[in-house]
């Protein structure tokens, strides 16, 4: 542990290469001039390993809400890279079998979209049968669905192209992560208007159900999709990987807090699989 804790004092805390810091600060600068002042970024792993048989998703630091300044994107990159040496990170890797100094990592810089809703959609329902697909949505950044921290609504729809709505329930989502000004994200009670509503529309799940045939079809397997809706109502696919769940298997070492969660829910277990597409 304290070679680990060592790597990442050097990642935070070392000189960075000047050509690096060069890089970031240009490149912060192209994004300034396409978007503007009021986006932000959301700065997260794409290890060269994370395309292999094993998924490492939730493994790494993602950074969210990061301010379009050099400065800031360089201290983001630090922890994204640092959290390659985190413990939970380290003792992951080495029950895959991978050798740590062999690890390569690189972090992408993501605009942040201005999320009214967010969640989580798998395209083939793990629990029932398979001609139905799961959504699990929330005010605000999906960041609670994805680990478990938050009733969110439910939804189970028919994924011929009716996309009819089989079952449906408004979770209490008594709390929401929203972006704060200075930059980051904080979780704050969610208004007592939004909380018995549902958080997206009949229309909207319909589209993300679409959405989900559709890049399942693409694939060729199933796939555990993270998604957003800006608040002019517009759908944005942020991540697509095959899912790890499965029923009457007992969760594999590493699975999510989201995984485990919807396997509490569902009966199921996280179990081994292997991430997809370009973030």
């Amino acid at each position: 542990e304290s070679a680990l804790e060592e790597r990442r004092e050097q990642v935070m805390h070392g000189n960075m290469p000047s050509e690096l810091s060069r890089a970031i600060d240009k490149d912060v600068r192209k994004i300034k001039s396409r978007c503007g002042l009021g986006c932000n970024l959301a700065v997260r792993s794409s290890a060269a390993e994370e395309d292999s048989e094993f998924s490492f998703a939730g493994q790494f630091e993602t950074v969210l809400n990061v301010p379009l300044d050099h400065r800031e994107v360089e201290k983001a990159y630090r922890k994204v890279i640092a959290s390659l040496y985190s413990d939970k990170a380290a003792a992951y890797q080495q029950r895959l079998g991978y050798d740590l100094r062999d690890m390569k990592m690189a972090a992408a810089c993501v605009v942040m979209v201005d999320a009214s809703a967010s969640g989580v959609v798998y395209s083939t329902d793990p629990e029932k049968d398979q001609s139905t697909l799961v959504i699990n949505s929330t005010w605000g950044l999906g960041t609670a669905v994805v680990e478990g921290a938050v009733d969110a609504d439910f939804f189970r729809l028919k994924k011929d192209p009716s996309h009819d709505i089989v079952e449906a329930r408004a979770g209490a989502k008594t709390d929401m992560i929203m972006p704060r000004e200075e930059g980051g994200v904080a979780t704050v009670p969610t208004p007592e208007e939004k909380r018995g509503r549902p958080s997206i529309t009949r229309e909207q799940a319909a589209e993300l159900a679409r959405i989900a045939v559709s890049l399942e079809k693409h694939f060729r397997k199933p796939q555990d999709i993270e998604w957003a809706i800006d608040r002019a109502g517009k759908i944005f696919v942020l991540e697509s990987r095959p899912p790890r769940i499965s029923r009457n298997e007992q969760p594999a070492p590493g699975a999510t807090t989201e995984e485990k969660a919807l396997a509490r829910k569902m009966g199921a277990a996280g179990k081994k699989g292997d991430a997809c597409a370009a973030v």
